[in-house]
């Protein structure tokens, strides 16, 4: 099992051991795709992994006016490490963007998990974890995430994927 952190509170029981089998699912896909059946470890994704591209933990920023922009202050394109895959589960944040706005992944240059900023915002917790939401990135994959800002202002956020990082045990510093 995973820890899915602080989000488990506004969850039921149901719906945590549904994300649970989910992510163990992807375990299993993640060593047939990449034919690596050493990747038997998970864990939560935190902005200083690669697949993020991020020096560090900055999880907030300020996402300008009108603009489309990375999480963590990334620039460019990420590949995901050899050996390692990622499942986005859902999204958090910390500010409404309005309606207009949006959260998305682009994977290979397709977009994946996109959702509107403002109905993440709404919900219980300000973060949406759905079956819609999922996106799957394997080693050597293109990965950006986005935040799109529609509003005529700047807005200061945290703005994060909620999403498990796969690989080997070793690798992910978990035993």
């Amino acid at each position: 099992m995973t820890n899915i952190g602080v989000i488990e509170q506004f969850l039921p029981a149901d719906r945590i051991n549904t994300i649970n089998q989910i992510i163990e699912d992807y375990q299993v896909k993640a060593q047939k795709v990449m034919n690596k059946p050493y990747i038997t470890a998970h864990r939560d994704l935190y902005p200083k992994d690669s697949p993020i591209g991020a020096a560090t933990q900055n999880w907030s920023n300020t996402f300008n006016a009108s603009s489309t922009e990375k999480v963590c202050g990334v620039t460019g394109v990420t590949k995901i490490d050899s050996a390692q895959a990622v499942l986005i589960l859902g999204w958090y944040t910390t500010a409404d963007f309005g309606n207009d706005s949006r959260f998305y992944i682009k994977i290979n240059d397709s977009i994946k998990s996109n959702v509107n900023a403002r109905t993440v915002y709404t919900q219980p917790g300000h973060f949406l974890i759905t079956p819609k939401l999922l996106a799957f990135a394997k080693e050597n994959d293109d990965i950006e995430i986005n935040v799109e800002n529609a509003l005529t202002i700047d807005v200061d956020a945290i703005v994060f994927p909620i999403a498990i990082l796969y690989g080997e045990p070793s690798i992910l510093g978990v035993d």
